[in-house]
C-alpha cells in the first residue's frame, strides 16, 4: 500500500502536519526501497518523538499514532468541515469530495506501523500503539486543592476540570473512530465547537 496523502482535495496543510509527511515518506519506502529506509533512522524517531509530545499534550492514549490521524482530521478547517459545523449532516458533492479524503486516511489508519520495528530494531511501534497515559484528571482534582483558598480559584478549577475531562473524552471517541465514519467525524466536529464555547463561559460558585 502506498500512502495517498498528496491525492487528499480538502485535507491539506495540516497544523502538526510534519509528523504526517514523514511518516507517509516511510510507508512509501518501506513498500518501494527497505534499504533506502533503514537510512532514515532519524526521521523514524523524530516522527515517534512527536507523537509522544503530542499525546503528553493533549492526553493521548491507545493507539497514539490512530489518535493523531482522526486529531488532524477533526482540527482541520476546510470547506466541508465549516459547512458540518454549521449545518450537520451535509450532501452533495463536498461529501464526495470528502468521502475520498477519508479513503486515503483509512488506508493509513491499516498500515500496520509496527513493521518499522522490526526495519529499524526497535520496539518503538509496538508501545505507541498501546500507549499509557498518566491520570491527568486524577491531577486536577488532587494536586492543586490545598492551593484553592478564594471563590475566584474554586471556579477556575472547576472550570479546568470540565475542560480537561471534554477533552479526554473527545480524545477518547478520536481514537476509536473509523475515519470514512462522516457522521462520527462530525459529531467530533460538534463536541469540539461545544468545547471551544465551554472554554469561554464563566462559571460561577455561588
Amino acid at each position: 500500500m502506498l500512502a495517498r496523502i498528496q491525492e487528499c482535495i480538502l485535507y491539506r496543510g495540516f497544523s502538526n502536519g510534519e509528523i504526517l509527511d514523514d511518516m507517509t515518506e516511510l510507508i512509501n519506502l518501506y513498500e518501494a526501497d527497505e534499504e533506502a529506509l533503514k537510512a532514515r533512522e532519524d526521521q523514524f524517531f523524530k516522527s515517534v518523538n512527536g507523537l509522544v509530545e503530542l499525546a503528553g499534550m493533549y492526553g493521548f492514549s491507545g493507539n497514539i499514532w490512530h489518535t493523531y490521524l482522526t486529531f488532524l482530521l477533526v482540527n482541520h478547517e476546510n470547506a466541508f468541515s465549516m459547512a458540518s459545523e454549521i449545518r450537520g449532516a451535509i450532501e452533495g458533492s463536498i461529501n464526495e469530495l470528502a468521502k475520498n479524503d477519508f479513503q486515503i486516511f483509512k488506508e493509513l489508519y491499516d498500515f500496520d506501523i509496527t513493521v518499522f520495528d522490526k526495519v529499524f530494531g526497535t520496539v518503538c511501534c509496538k508501545v505507541i500503539c498501546d500507549y499509557q497515559t498518566p491520570d491527568e484528571n486524577s491531577k486536577l482534582f488532587n494536586t492543586r486543592i490545598r492551593e484553592i483558598k478564594t471563590a475566584h480559584e474554586q471556579e477556575k478549577a472547576l472550570k479546568e476540570t470540565i475542560i480537561r475531562v471534554k477533552k479526554n473524552s473527545i480524545e477518547e471517541h478520536s481514537a476509536k473512530l473509523d475515519p470514512t465514519d462522516i457522521q462520527g467525524l462530525q459529531k467530533l466536529m460538534e463536541a469540539k465547537r461545544a468545547l471551544q464555547d465551554l472554554e469561554k463561559l464563566h462559571i460561577s460558585i455561588n
